[in-house]
């Protein structure tokens, strides 16, 4: 059957299904009719174009859409995409294009508001005037509410919050704030700096927000309120102190399921032999029954720590915490994240764990013992703190269980007593593994570390034949970016690190090509249709290296188009920069090739030109630059 005799909600409900935007916009493309059809384009949304992040900011992946989106056609669909979400800033604030005006500005005039609010559920306010609050007081609709004014100093007058009577999660970030009742808040995020007028505020949690059951406080502060009046129904606290809170503080909070105490880190300077002078402290979760989760993180304080049994998790950053009996053994306990020194004289052994599954042990300076390891762990992280070149593994049985093991830090070799379980392995290293790999790896994650003292990367770098059978995911990074890599044929999932190429780069502009990491490039003016890498490699990612004489950067496309299989491309420049690619290819020889942008759907279709010589037609390639 052809596709354009499908019905309209068949076709709706393939589009509904369908998670790629690519994927959208050719079956558009495909489907004239249905493409030309406005009433049910108005149906259709593209997948994950939001306004707003998880984190309360204007999601770059937005911004990148609205400022390079150049498919006009489909700019309908783009608007269908955000109808539950609204951002209120000033009409100055930014250049932003003219269609996008009513989903970014507070309107000027009525006829300036957009037709309909009654779906907006997400809102986040960046400027602060009191038209601005006036015009969130407008949207009863919102659920979620972020508060991130720019350049405001005062104080943040939210006292009608209730007007908002469907809003569930709250995110404050400012000066100072005055905040009303509200009956069905369930969430409250607040980041004030000055933290110390809010006191009475604080104090006031609990009889303001009834239904509250998350808070987050991200100011670091002095206790200055009874815990009697900290929201019963709290399930989720986090919160950032400058001193010890009393023994019981947390006692009446028995509904806590997580709980997060970040203590100011404000080192003490005391010596080795005076450690006894480290102020010595207690806290007693015990009574906490549904506590799952509990994070502290201390620099400051000898801390003695009582901690329920329903405990699943489990991270001490702190080198003086002791887990109080009887509270030691945590039979449900299954993930626990220590520093090493707080592992020292016993005070945390997780061989009294016996449900442990994830474990991760940091800031290590010696060699870890052999009986350290519970038999039940699936994943291990280590951090090697030393820059010596002692071996802090060579010591520890691994357990038959193992599937994950991540070793960060130098000079540490891979183990050569891996075990067969191990399906991901993460490690820094200065040359290839010498030791063969595990028959079930699956993942690979090599850091390459170059030392100035001595230079062990001169050859290429190459894994130890035979691969492991399974091995899809091959991740090498690497800071000069120059080294020749091996391939093996199993890769599905290829990241690189790349620097400019000198012959091709100019002043200016720093191209980049993947010809300058595979061993033995070929050349251009040979078989053009050749593999650089394995057929099944259709995922890659390229770290473009930053040049500081470079102003703007480039990217051989070409050479990924024709002389390899990848259909999703990620191209990532000094860690915050990222373009994610769809390659289609239309035709056998890559004449066509549609090249999308997936963020800010940005691209088009590609013709290559061919060219005719003596001996027969061959295709001329171009360097389809991507200029960043």
């Amino acid at each position: 059957m052809s596709i354009l005799k499908l019905s309209n909600l068949l076709l709706l409900n393939i589009i509904k299904e369908t998670d790629s935007n690519i994927d959208i916009i050719c079956l558009l493309l495909t489907c004239k009719q249905f493409y030309h059809s406005s009433s049910l384009k108005r149906l259709i949304r593209f997948k994950g174009i939001r306004v707003i992040d998880d984190k309360g900011k204007i999601s770059k992946k937005f911004l990148a859409t609205v400022f390079r989106f150049n498919i006009n056609s489909f700019k309908d669909i783009l608007k269908n995409s955000i109808p539950d979400q609204q951002v209120l800033l000033l009409v100055d604030h930014e250049n932003y294009p003219y269609w996008i005006h009513p989903y970014i500005f507070a309107p000027v005039e009525e006829e300036e508001n957009r037709v309909d609010k009654r779906n907006i559920t997400t809102a986040l306010l960046g400027d602060y005037e009191p038209t601005l609050i006036n015009s969130i007081y407008k949207i009863p609709s919102i659920e979620t509410l972020y508060i991130d004014p720019h350049d405001h100093d005062g104080t943040l007058d939210l006292g009608s919050i209730s007007l908002l009577p469907n809003l569930e999660r709250l995110s404050i970030c400012s000066n100072s704030f005055k905040l009303g009742q509200h009956s069905s808040l369930k969430s409250l995020t607040l980041d004030v700096y000055n933290i110390y007028s809010q006191r009475p505020y604080l104090s006031s949690l609990g009889l303001k927000f009834i239904s509250l059951t998350e808070l987050t406080i991200k100011s670091a502060f002095v206790l200055g309120f009874e815990s009697s009046l900290l929201p019963r129904n709290l399930t989720s606290l986090s919160l950032k102190l400058l001193d010890m809170p009393p023994r019981d503080m947390f006692n009446s909070l028995t509904s806590l399921t997580s709980l997060e105490i970040d203590f100011e880190r404000i080192e003490l300077l005391i010596e080795e032999d005076q450690e006894e002078e480290r102020p010595h402290q207690f806290l007693d979760f015990n009574n906490l029954h549904c506590l799952k989760t509990l994070l502290l993180d201390d620099f400051k304080y000898a801390i003695e720590v009582s901690v329920p049994p329903s405990l699943q998790y489990l991270r001490l950053w702190s080198n003086h915490i002791h887990i109080a009996p009887p509270s030691t053994s945590l039979p449900m306990l299954e993930k626990l994240y220590v520093l090493e020194n707080g592992l020292v004289g016993g005070r945390i052994n997780p061989l009294s764990y016996p449900s442990l599954k994830k474990l991760g042990i940091f800031e290590c300076d010696n060699t870890i013992p052999s009986n350290l390891i519970p038999s039940t762990l699936e994943k291990l992280k280590i951090h090697k703190l030393t820059l010596a070149d002692d071996i802090i593994l060579d010591q520890v049985v691994f357990p038959p269980s193992l599937t994950s093991l991540s070793i960060f830090g130098d000079n540490e070799p891979v183990p050569n007593n891996l075990p067969a379980s191990l399906i991901k392995l993460k490690q820094n290293v200065q040359k290839a593994p010498t030791v063969p790999l595990p028959n079930h790896l699956k993942k690979l994650v090599l850091g390459l570390e170059f030392r100035k003292d001595i230079n062990l990367l001169k050859e290429d770098f190459i894994l130890l034949s035979p691969y492991p059978p399974n091995l899809e995911t091959f991740n090498i990074i690497e800071s000069t970016g120059s080294l020749k890599i091996g391939i093996p044929p199993t890769i599905k999932y290829l990241s690189l690190t790349l620097s400019p190429n000198p012959r091709e780069s100019s002043n200016c502009i720093a191209t980049h090509s993947i010809s300058s990491r595979i061993p033995k490039p070929i050349d251009d003016d040979q078989t053009q249709q050749q593999l650089w890498l394995p057929p099944n490699t259709t995922h890659l990612t390229c770290q473009l290296n930053h040049t500081w004489h470079h102003s703007k950067w480039a990217f051989r496309l070409d050479k990924v188009i024709n002389h390899t299989n990848v259909r999703y491309l990620s191209i990532t420049i000094q860690d915050n920069y990222d373009l994610q690619f769809s390659i289609q290819r239309l035709d056998p020889d890559n004449r066509n090739v549609l090249v999308l942008e997936t963020q800010s759907l940005t691209g088009g279709i590609i013709t290559q030109l061919k060219r005719k010589n003596n001996i027969d037609q061959q295709q001329q390639l171009y360097s389809y630059l991507f200029t960043l």
